[in-house]
């Protein structure tokens, strides 16, 4: 298959400067999410092996405070990093975090959050999705490396919009007709799993709350799955540039889906009599797993020390 060869410097390389910078956006995530994680965890612990009972009813209140203050975060950075990437469809679920974390009960955060995760996933997509030309064959740098959408920022909002729409047919396509293949296995598995992550709290919502919050879970599980399987991996820092780097440990999406893999049981059978009256706070469980995850899944849309 012909390619067109791309000869101008690649995004990540350009100067252009950031909303709000990398650090700070770092220092938030690991602030916010990092302390939410951790008082979940407690409330998590205290409330099945009892070491300060008199105060559990406290850290209920105050893990789920923390934990909106983290989704409130964590939903202002994402919409940061898809403003400066002009992903509309990525920056709308950023938004929506904002809403779902002063509006929905503790209990049902982890829940709703699949709409707005859902559409946020769209900047993980897209970046994994290959870059096609107007005769939709592959764009490579001059190196013949295959070149993906990584942003907008000099096509714009409408081109962006545009070329989103114009890959939803064909990564439907490639659903149906080779779905396991290892070649874009990624953007087509977690475009298909973050459809349905908006779709399942709607469903439950709409007053089918167990047939809502399985397929929420269920393709939210699938969905870190997905992330699971992602190549990109972070590279030492110290690597000098005339030398090739070497890829080290589980990428950043990766991270986040094991951590979203296990989130998505507790807050499901939480549901269900036989798993809730033997353990206690399964909702600060799923919410420490899910702060965790979104340390790293905010990692990933920085392409934070990305091959």
């Amino acid at each position: 298959m012909s390619t067109q060869i791309l000869t101008t410097p690649s995004l990540n390389q350009s100067l252009r400067k950031p909303l709000i910078s990398d650090n700070i956006k770092t220092g938030l995530n690991l602030g916010f999410n990092g302390a939410a994680a951790g008082v979940n965890l407690i409330t998590c612990i205290n409330g099945n092996f009892p070491l300060l009972d008199s105060f559990q009813e406290t850290l209920e209140w105050g893990s789920s405070v923390i934990a909106k203050l983290a989704t409130v975060s964590q939903g202002l950075i994402n919409t940061t990093i898809a403003f400066e990437k002009k992903n509309i469809i990525a920056l709308t679920g950023g938004l929506l975090e904002l809403p779902i974390a002063i509006l929905t009960s503790g209990y049902n955060l982890y829940l709703a959050r699949g709409v707005s995760a859902g559409l946020n996933h769209f900047d993980s997509i897209i970046s994994r999705t290959k870059k096609l030309d107007s005769e939709n064959k592959s764009v490579k740098d001059t190196d013949g490396k295959q070149q993906y959408y990584d942003s907008f920022y000099t096509e714009g909002w409408t081109e962006g919009l545009k070329t989103i729409f114009k890959h939803l047919p064909k990564l439907t396509k490639e659903i149906c007709e080779k779905p396991f293949e290892r070649d874009g296995l990624f953007a087509r598995s977690f475009f298909m799993c973050s459809v349905f992550m908006v779709i399942g709290p709607i469903i439950a919502f709409s007053g089918f709350d167990k047939i809502g919050a399985g397929i929420r879970h269920f393709f939210g599980g699938l969905a870190g799955v997905a992330l699971a399987t992602d190549q990109k991996k972070p590279v030492s820092s110290e690597t000098p540039a005339d030398q090739t780097v070497t890829s080290k440990g589980f990428s950043n999406y990766a991270m986040s889906g094991f951590f979203w893999v296990i989130a998505a049981i507790p807050d499901y059978f939480k549901r269900f009599g036989f798993f809730s009256d033997k353990i206690n706070n399964s909702t600060e469980l799923a919410l420490c797993l899910d702060r965790l995850a979104g340390i790293f899944f905010i990692f990933g849309n920085q392409r934070k020390g990305e091959k």
